[in-house]
């Protein structure tokens, strides 16, 4: 097997990467801007308190550029999971060369799982780094072997080195009320296709909204009499 490498500068690295991180997150805006709408409405009885809501959820996506905030946000809107004893104990060798190879300390760096049957990795922020199920399985029935999971390993910690998912962490968090209700929406046309529709599942959304038109106003009518 013959390796090549080859050299270049960390200044053409960044002018080639770092636009390309930029624009990841730029592709997740209108997914932020439909979460920032959808908090405005779920939060619309919130009154005066409104603004404060939406305002801890912007400064939760800037929480999400340290340690303790990325080790929450990749479990909650990326859905990685610590791996098990066996996991680890079966990808410790690849994960101790990965980072050697890469230049990069193990140690800096954290390791998860995320089912899903296809084989492949994905890394996040400045530190995580996930490993599908279903690339987990490949390697341990031997139907792939120690170089291949190595190298679809390092290709996401060049990423990491790299800086190009600095931002994506934060995009993703930003846009994950939009994309669950946008999932639950979706779950639950698919399960209606061929079934009678729930109309008395529409009346309830129909009154809900009502409802909490109506509370606003009534909380904006009692806050003008107190102001008067």
């Amino acid at each position: 097997m013959v390796t090549m490498t080859a050299s270049v500068s960390p200044r053409a690295a960044a002018w080639h990467v770092g636009p390309y991180g930029v624009w990841r997150a730029v592709i997740a805006v209108p997914a932020m801007l439909g979460s920032l709408l959808l908090l405005l409405v779920v939060f619309g009885w919130a009154g005066r308190w409104e603004p404060v809501v939406v305002l801890i959820w912007l400064i939760s996506g800037a929480t999400v550029c340290t340690p303790v905030g990325e080790y929450i946000a990749v479990r909650v809107a990326c859905r990685f999971r610590r791996s098990t004893y066996q996991q680890r104990t079966l990808l410790a060798p690849v994960w101790r060369a990965a980072p050697v190879r890469c230049g990069m300390s193990g140690d800096d760096l954290d390791l998860y799982v995320q089912r899903s049957r296809e084989p492949n990795a994905y890394a996040v922020g400045r530190r995580s780094v996930a490993v599908t199920s279903g690339a987990v399985e490949e390697y341990r029935a031997c139907r792939t072997g120690h170089e291949y999971l190595e190298a679809i390993l390092c290709r996401e910690l060049g990423h990491l080195r790299t800086e190009s998912t600095k931002y994506l962490l934060t995009a993703t968090w930003l846009g994950a009320p939009w994309r669950l209700a946008a999932r639950l929406v979706v779950g639950i046309g698919l399960g209606t296709i061929g079934r009678r529709q729930p109309i008395h599942l529409l009346g309830v959304v129909v009154v809900s909204a009502c409802w909490s038109r109506s509370f606003r106003r009534c909380s904006g009518a009692m806050s003008r009499r107190r102001s008067r």
